[in-house]
């Protein structure tokens, strides 16, 4: 039986209904995940998602832990024979560890202090005397005169004064009232202060703006914070946190000082400085910079966190032959070979120099893998000595000309954990450790949530001070990004690693396994239900993975989607209203508008469960993050020594701090987009405008080779602008180039948008209701009954009604233009012609509109927009 206060009490913490948050901690308590509860439990929660739902748990889990150490301090304080009726009641009451510390403290004085010695010399009956403020001031100093030992350390009557005003004033700190209010002080109108090192003048490099720096506390960014505390770290910079001392002192005269006696009022006072300035602004100014601290570190692994979920939910380019190129060491490249379901086919390695005879031979080998194995992309892992890779693949690709074939740079962090982990060993055995990171390199443009679920989350590096932050809070939190992102997409019965399928809601790593050697062993999984008969798997178990294990060639059609086998039945009755069957509603969006949904309401069918149904009868099997584009990764970066102040040029997002976004220019440097330079708009949340993986055109500000750094601008790209041509960019030097590429006049605000792979749409209600941003098109969600609109908007409004203790920060999926289907074809799927027939291609939009196609003499990877580039979208 859960404890009501327990439950009150978060309920209050995330401003939710009492009753959902009892029925959330019963279901988690049951065995139920966080994302079966989403996905197929909302009924029974009260409609609440993911964010939701975490953060009740996370709570949960917070006061649990914090009633274990009360009851420590309980059995411990009752074992010495100091606790009473209202101390154990002041326990009960506290719901925060920095308060039960307090409590802890007050218990137990720390030993040896100069208060604790005056008592033990009898000096607390003149502490008292003084504390009561009834006696005169020749009463106290005939006192203190008789308690006069030199024996025990007490010279005189002024040393008997001075131990008296100790023991009040560690009295005065023990005080939690006076604790409590001090640290609202802080938190109200304190001041961070930071101050360079004596002597470290001359280290100012990344530190110096934090030389002479005065803030208050609440609007001190965290990025500043974790910039504060690395300096401190190294010795250059010193933080303090202040408040007005008077303010507060007069606080503790109000509090305490009850006589108008000037003598007594004097030396109360000095025990309440001594308090003040000796014990509780340090110690409690200490608690606050590690509030602050912890603050900064959530923010820093917030940032990492949706980070990495766009990194894990970018678009996948299944069906596509992909090359992988890892640069070993300066002049050398292993480059592997992949088919379109990542199956290892070829490894070579190239050692090219500065002669022409290397770079020949290089440039053969290359065209060679790629039409013997018909490589559609080559991806190039990025770091030191990819450029060079990059352009003599380039030089590669411009003579293969029976085929089109593009190449993209790929974030190889965490690559080589991979490679020599005992995974990477043991599915490629008889390669060596180059091999399978270029492998994996290509796989990792394949299907980016696969393989990245192979390694460490926090090895993949899209975050911000990671080394200053808790390794284990880090750890954990990605962790449930990528539990969160397996979900969310599904796993592939028939071709899960292990790394994936365990992570599954209600299946073990020993289940997982079971299920990848039966398919082994006997062949692919063809429906749910031959899973449901496996003698070892428990029927608990198989409730709460079985939605999230998809068959996309499976012989039943809703195999293919997340809809829960238990809703089969149901499904078949919608399709029987609509008079069609249930592929035929799969295939044609349209036929969904005649489903009576109002009608199929019942006691454990409600509109959330309506909703899922018809979102995942909408997407037809298709996969959730989109598809990718690999039309959009076709550009020509500049060289290092042709970049120019004024350039227009592509690049891809691959770091969003809280003070701007990192992108990779193909080069050895990344640029750095600062906030202030992301939109014309004011922007307060980089991670608003653009998202780790988008490809954006960027204006050069400055070129700083001293510092290594490249300032760069997305506000200042124009509607007219265009990326700069390769013949143009030799031309281009200082003061010419800004002037020759200065801003076209625009309309609107005239800023650039982010656009590309792994590109979120702006979009409100379709994110908050759970409905992909691709159906709001005309026939998508839009047109939807009006009998899911009610819990769209209940779950968006308990979302936004904790903005930031519970985050909405859900990818959102825009249609993008799929791969081609020749590509796909060539690996057993339907839709395209097969290898080598030189035919048309046909491209198939990944959402639910007519295909868009198109003809060509050669067989193309994707079709591009009509009449419109990346450049000509408006911000």
């Amino acid at each position: 039986m859960l404890d009501r206060t327990l439950v009150q009490q978060i309920a209050r913490d995330v401003r939710l209904d009492e009753r959902r948050v009892q029925g959330i901690i019963e279901r988690l308590q049951s065995g139920d995940s966080i994302y079966y509860l989403d996905r197929y439990g909302r009924e029974e929660v009260g409609n609440l998602g993911e964010e939701c739902i975490r953060r009740v748990r996370e709570q949960w889990v917070y006061y649990e832990n914090l009633a274990e150490r009360k009851a420590a301090l309980v059995r411990d304080l009752a074992s010495k024979e100091k606790l009473n009726s209202d101390l154990r009641q002041e326990i009960e009451a506290c719901w925060s560890v920095v308060e039960l510390e307090d409590i802890q403290r007050l218990c137990e004085p720390a030993e040896g202090s100069k208060g604790a010695r005056a008592r033990e010399r009898g000096l607390g009956s003149l502490a008292m005397m003084i504390w009561m403020q009834r006696n005169g001031r020749r009463d106290i100093d005939a006192l203190a005169a008789k308690l006069a030992d030199p024996e025990h350390e007490i010279a005189d009557a002024a040393a008997a004064l001075d131990g008296a005003l100790r023991i009040l004033a560690e009295q005065m700190e023990q005080d939690l009232e006076v604790r409590k209010h001090l640290r609202a002080c802080f938190w109200k109108e304190g001041v961070g202060m930071s101050r360079v090192v004596a002597g470290k003048e001359g280290l100012a490099g990344k530190f110096k703006p934090y030389f002479d720096l005065q803030e208050r506390l609440g609007e001190i960014p965290p990025h500043r914070l974790m910039a504060i505390r690395r300096g401190e770290a190294e010795g250059v910079i010193q933080f303090e946190v202040e408040i007005d001392n008077h303010r507060f002192l007069e606080y503790l005269r109000r509090k305490v000082i009850h006589t108008s006696d000037p003598e007594i009022v004097e030396l109360i006072e000095r025990a309440l400085e001594d308090a003040r300035d000796r014990l509780l602004l340090p110690e409690v100014g200490r608690q606050v910079r590690e509030e602050l601290w912890r603050s900064a570190e959530e923010d820093a692994i917030e940032v990492f966190a949706r980070n990495l979920r766009k990194v894990l939910l970018s678009p996948p380019a299944r069906g596509l032959r992909v090359l992988g190129a890892d640069p070993i060491h300066r002049g050398g490249v292993k480059l592997a070979a992949v088919d379109g379901a990542g199956r290892f086919l070829e490894a070579a390695t190239l050692h090219f120099g500065h002669s022409e005879k290397r770079k020949t031979a290089g440039v053969e080998r290359v065209k060679s893998l790629v039409r013997r194995h018909r490589i559609d992309v080559v991806c190039i892992g990025n770091g030191p000595h990819a450029r060079e890779i990059e352009i003599l693949v380039r030089e590669a690709l411009r003579q293969v000309t029976d085929r089109q074939v593009v190449q993209t740079l790929v974030n190889k962090t965490g690559v080589q954990l991979y490679a020599t982990s005992d995974l990477g060993q043991e599915e490629l055995p008889d390669l060596d450790v180059a091999a399978r990171a270029a492998v994996s390199i290509a796989r990792r443009f394949q299907d980016p949530l696969s393989e990245l679920s192979k390694v460490d989350p926090k090895s993949i590096g899209v975050g911000q001070y990671q080394q200053e932050v808790s390794a284990e809070r880090l750890s954990a939190r990605l962790e449930e990004v990528l539990v969160s992102c397996i979900h969310e997409v599904g796993v592939n019965l028939n071709a899960a690693p292990l790394s994936l399928m365990s992570r599954v809601s209600g299946l073990s790593p020993s289940l997982a396994a079971a299920l990848i050697a039966r398919r082994k062993d006997k062949g692919p999984w063809t429906s749910r239900s031959e899973v449901a008969l496996m003698p070892d798997l428990p029927p608990q178990s198989w409730e709460r993975a079985a939605g999230f294990l998809v068959i996309p060639d499976g012989v039943e059609p809703l195999d293919r989607t997340r809809v829960h086998p238990s809703r089969y039945e149901l499904v078949r009755e919608m399709a029987a209203c609509a008079g069609k069957t249930v592929l035929e509603l799969m295939e044609d969006p349209a036929h969904l508008e005649k489903i009576p949904w109002e009608k199929f309401l019942s006691g454990n069918v409600g509109k959330a469960t309506l909703r899922v149904i018809r979102e995942e009868l909408r997407r037809g099997g298709r996969d959730a993050r989109g598809v990718l584009d690999p039309a959009s990764l076709v550009s020509e970066p500049p060289a290092e020594g042709e970049l120019r102040e004024g350039m227009v040029v592509r690049g891809t997002v691959t770091n969003v701090t809280n003070f701007g976004a990192f992108i990779d220019l193909g080069m050895q440097r990344e640029g750095l987009v600062h906030v202030s330079q992301l939109s014309k708009k004011f922007v307060s949340d980089p991670s608003v405008v653009v998202s780790v993986g988008d490809r954006v055109t960027v204006k050069v500000l400055k070129v700083d080779a001293a510092r290594n750094r490249i300032s760069l601008s997305m506000k200042q790209v124009g509607r007219r602008d265009r990326v700069t041509p390769p013949e143009s960019r030799a031309a281009m030097s200082g003061e010419s180039a800004a002037a020759a590429f200065a801003p076209a006049p625009m309309t609107g605000d005239g800023s650039q948008a982010p656009s590309g792979p792994g590109t979120s749409v702006p979009a409100a209600s379709p994110v908050a209701s759970g409905v992909a941003a691709a159906d709001a098109a005309p026939g998508g969600a839009a047109a939807a009954s009006a009998i899911l609109a009610p819990a769209a908007a209940m779950e968006s409004a308990a979302v936004s009604s904790e903005s930031r203790a519970v985050r909405a920060d859900g990818p959102t999926t825009s249609a993008v233009v799929g791969a081609a289907s020749s590509a796909m074809a060539r690996e057993g799927h339907p839709g395209g012609p097969g290898p080598g027939d030189g035919g048309p291609v046909e491209i198939v939009a990944s959402g639910d509109g007519p295909a868009a196609q198109r003809r060509a003499d050669t067989p193309s990877l994707a079709a591009r927009s009509e009449g419109k580039s990346h450049e000509d979208h408006a911000h």
